[in-house]
């Protein structure tokens, strides 16, 4: 059985080289493992309204898709413009789209979607 004060080593499955950068970030024991927390949490439970949504804010939107295009870009950019039940819109950015994920893009789908407003 494990103790709280037993090195990160000491968990099975976890080698010498994952240990190392555990110790890099001050994490030696068990007990430093479970009390290293994150420094900020997202929320993607709450589903932001679009008009209550903020240039800057992080959200969850719920937004009905109108129309798809490819940008005429290097970088095959997807844009996506979406509005909501109020006739609300957004465009939703896309980098680096393959062709099945393009596809997967239906006009008058419903989709959700989390990010910074821009």
């Amino acid at each position: 059985m494990l103790s709280l004060s037993d090195p990160v080593i000491s968990i099975s499955g976890l080698g010498k080289k994952t240990s190392d950068r555990l110790n890099q970030i001050g994490i030696y024991s068990l007990e430093h493992l479970l009390f290293h927390l994150p420094t900020r949490y997202q929320d993607k439970t709450y589903i932001t309204p679009l008009s209550s949504a903020k240039v800057g804010d992080e959200a969850l939107l719920e937004l009905s898709i109108d129309r798809i295009e490819e940008a005429p870009t290097r970088q095959r950019q997807l844009l996506c413009y979406l509005s909501d039940d109020k006739n609300k819109k957004i465009l939703l950015r896309f980098f680096h789209i393959t062709q099945y994920q393009k596809q997967a893009f239906v006009r008058g789908e419903l989709i959700q979607c989390f990010g910074e407003i821009k």
